[in-house]
């Protein structure tokens, strides 16, 4: 059967793999919105207790973002059942993109694009590794979503973004991309300056998540204590000089466009490398807080906030 067949007779599979805080809140609106449709089949690449969970019962967004118990047209960690995925939205960690995505290179193919709403700067990288005949296209999620258990996330942000892209993809591609998650209810917007929207998240995540860290606080501590937001600054203020070392600048007021997206966040909320510290879990340590130090070396740049927050890391949970 040609390709141009297999194509007007199946629907268009859009995968969502790592069914955590990001990929289960978009996961949840997509499976919900495309229950029924006759053109785009949602499917979750999911193990163990969560896979259980979402087969019995669904998989339930609750907080801000609260919706009924959603349930895709494929829920499996077998590829000979996922089959050909024409989308793919990788949200799991940046650590385990290998061990992950290894098992489904029969899945994807030169028509597969594959969007990475990872962590870290080095993402699209490792996966076009994995996947080279794939589009791979770098993704930002600005969102504060955690697993409470097995086929539930709690969101608890009000204000939930979504940017994706690559230099390579035709605008009407991005389009139709953005057009699926849109219907869902997902706000999200393609470009294609992929580098520039990169670093524009890694001055986000990369500060919050290296103090949140060090210091074990939360955003309501930073924002409400001067000599703590005076450390945030000083680490965006190394991000941004190792980011103008790559070529990347960016607007005059860029620290304080971050400083006000944080305040959009619960006093409460803490960053996703902090909770993991906390549980006792892997952490994306490498990606969001010794990168800074290993480029600021490569280019001969001075880290030493990044130094001190590294150190701090280190003795409090012995990483």
């Amino acid at each position: 059967m040609s390709k141009e067949v297999k194509k007007i007779m199946t629907k268009t599979s859009v995968a969502i793999m790592g069914i955590g805080g990001v990929g289960g809140y978009l996961g949840a609106r997509l499976a919900l919105f495309y229950r029924n449709a006759s053109e785009i089949a949602i499917i979750f690449i999911a193990r163990g207790e969560t896979l259980k969970e979402i087969e019995l019962h669904g998989l339930e967004l609750r907080g801000t973002a609260q919706i009924n118990p959603a349930i895709p047209a494929i829920v499996s960690d077998d590829p000979d059942k996922i089959g050909h995925i024409d989308l793919l939205i990788c949200c799991v960690k940046n650590y385990d993109i290998e061990n992950a995505l290894l098992r489904y290179k029969d899945c994807v193919d030169e028509d597969t694009i594959v969007i990475s709403f990872l962590n870290g700067m080095e993402s699209p990288e490792k996966i076009k590794k994995i996947f080279p005949q794939a589009s791979v296209w770098a993704g930002c999620a600005y969102i504060v979503s955690t697993v409470v258990k097995p086929g539930v996330i709690s969101v608890s942000s009000t204000v939930n973004r979504f940017y994706f892209g690559s230099e390579d993809a035709q605008g009407s591609v991005l389009g139709k991309v953005a057009g699926i998650l849109n219907a869902a209810g997902i706000e999200a917007q393609g470009t294609k300056d992929e580098q520039q929207m990169l670093w524009e998240k890694f001055m986000f995540i990369s500060p919050f998540a290296t103090i949140t860290s060090a210091l074990d606080i939360t955003v309501g501590t930073i924002l409400h204590d001067e000599q703590k937001k005076q450390v945030l600054v000083d680490l965006m203020l190394e991000v941004q000089a190792v980011a103008n070392a790559s070529g990347i600048y960016f607007d005059k007021d860029i620290i304080q466009k971050r400083i006000d997206r944080l305040a959009l966040l619960p006093p409460e909320a803490t960053a996703s490398m902090h909770n993991d510290f906390r549980k006792g879990n892997r952490t994306e340590l490498y990606s969001l807080t010794r990168y800074v130090i290993e480029l600021g070396e490569k280019f001969n740049i001075r880290t030493p906030v990044y130094q001190s927050m590294l150190t701090a890391i280190q003795i409090r949970w012995g990483a």
